[in-house]
Parts: structure tokens; sequence; C-alpha cells
């Protein structure tokens, strides 16, 4: 109803006043609200403020419906995340490619979908626990297509020991992804 509407809407502005720089979650939601409710003018302003402080290319009001490029399409970035996967520096490194920092090295802006897809890799990094297994990472160089009308991507049949699959749907897509747990001891 459009009174639970108004109601997110504050939520949301509130969070945002409160974080203006750091949760780049509630902006989304909220440039998907007032896309959905056809306010074009908060959009467009809330837009503009979200590419101020984080690294991605939102399409205009017209537009958003159309995400981008997915992250597999960012080789350079990809290459950078895998080499640090298993590192505590991934963090670093994802919120580098997630927020734009006065000082810091300009990135090039992602397309949402890709920005979503970086998003979910942080969330991955920040609740794994095992960071010091090695194996091959899976996302980029073990994916491939099964055929070229299919969008869908396909692991090849890598399976390191250890770590479960977990597959990950974000804006139309799946993805494959090896979450690595430690196995706990009983003392």
């Amino acid at each position: 109803s459009v009174g639970e509407h108004q109601q997110t809407i504050e939520v949301l502005k509130h969070h945002i006043a409160e974080h203006r720089e750091t949760s780049p979650l509630a902006y989304l939601e909220l440039l998907r609200l007032y896309h959905t409710l056809s306010r074009v003018d908060e959009f467009a302003q809330l837009r503009t403020q979200f590419m101020q402080f984080f690294n991605a290319q939102v399409p205009e009001f017209a537009g958003f419906h159309r995400t981008g490029r997915m992250l597999y399409h960012y080789t350079d970035a990809l290459a950078e995340i895998e080499a640090e996967w298993t590192t505590p520096e991934v963090l670093g490194l994802l919120e580098k490619f997630l927020f734009r920092r006065s000082g810091a090295e300009a990135v090039e802006p992602f397309d949402l979908a890709a920005y979503d897809d970086l998003l979910l890799l942080l969330a991955v990094a920040q609740t794994t626990t095992c960071r010091s297994i090695r194996w091959p990472p899976v996302w980029s160089s073990n994916l491939r297509r099964r055929s070229s009308r299919s969008r869908h991507l396909r692991p090849l049949p890598l399976r390191p020991p250890g770590p479960k699959r977990l597959w990950v749907r974000t804006r139309g897509a799946f993805h494959w992804i090896w979450i690595c747990r430690t196995r706990r001891t009983s003392r």
C-alpha cells in the first residue's frame, strides 16, 4: 500500500542520512523503490548522490531496468580479486572497487549488475572464516557459457577438497562460488 511505501522511504532516507557514505544497499533499495513508484525527481537526485560516494554507474530513470555488464566482464578487476581472495587484503580491494574515497586512485565505475556482484563478494569475504586454503578461484577462470544463446553461466567440473559450493542468484544470473569453512574440533 501507499502508506507502507512511504514508511519504507522514510526509513531508508533516515538510514542514508546517518550512513551517507557507507551504505550502498540502502541507496540501491531506495532507487529501486523510487523507480517502481515513478518518482523521477527523487530518483535523479538520489542517483547523483549515490554516484558521488559509490563507484557504480547508475542508469538514468528510463534505463534503470538495464543493469549493464556483470562482474565477469571486468576482467582486470576480477583478476585482482582472484589474486587476493584467500587473503585478508581482499576486503580492502573490494572496498576500493565499491567506494569512492578522496585521495584514492580512481577506479573505473562498475555497472549496477557488476556492483551487485561486488557487494555479494564483500559479504562472502566478510563472513568466510577460512583464508588459508588455496585452490584456483572459480568465478572467471573456471566459468564458461553453455551456448551462444544462453546467458547463464555453468561452472567447469572443478571440485577442490574441503569447501562447499553455493549457487547464488543476483539480479537474474546464477553465480557459483566456493564457501570455505573451517572444521571445528572438539576439545
